[in-house]
């Protein structure tokens, strides 16, 4: 869980998360792999959906965080 946690700091350094008014859930979330001390990861994210509302976006998007060797050691799906 503190891989996750990091990488959602990684997101929100990148300014991916700037303007979130509200975090919704994750869905499908899964561990795959271990991540050591000494590993780097990095987060990668893709857009499934988005909706305009009168309080801004609705996005959906799919993210993989990846170890320094490319092995996805975590998955899922946030709205």
């Amino acid at each position: 869980v503190l891989t996750l946690n990091i990488a959602y700091g990684l997101l929100i350094q990148a300014g991916y998360l700037s303007d979130i008014v509200a975090y919704m859930g994750t869905d499908n979330l899964r561990f795959h792999a271990p991540v050591y001390p000494g590993d780097s990861i990095r987060m990668e994210t893709e857009i499934t959906a988005k909706k305009e509302t009168k309080r801004g976006w609705m996005c959906e998007y799919d993210w993989t965080i990846r170890n320094q060797d490319r092995v996805a050691v975590a998955t899922g799906h946030n709205i």
